[in-house]
């Protein structure tokens, strides 16, 4: 999915806030975990279930800005002399 220069740049100071805070990838990945567990489990009332969703999102997004930075970072160390050689990641 394609980003707008505005969301490109976003996600960029997102991840940037996230380095100067020392809060990394795993770190939020962990949180949105225990997020999606209580959520999961059913326990939570109304009100904190939707508290916790609203998190959980802000978190997705946080972790989607670290890897599209991180994506940025691999696309600049691969490029070549005459252009950006990508080669897409075989799973």
């Amino acid at each position: 999915m394609a980003k707008n220069g505005a969301e490109s740049k976003a996600s960029t100071v997102d991840a940037a806030a996230d380095e100067e805070e020392g809060v990394g990838f795993e770190e939020v990945m962990d949180e949105l975990e225990t997020i999606v567990r209580q959520l999961e489990s059913g326990e939570l009332s109304l009100e904190d279930s939707l508290d916790a969703f609203e998190r959980g999102m802000n978190l997705s997004k946080r972790a989607e800005s670290r890897l599209n930075v991180a994506e940025q970072r691999v696309e600049r160390l691969v490029s070549g002399p005459d252009g950006l050689k990508t080669t897409p990641f075989e799973s």
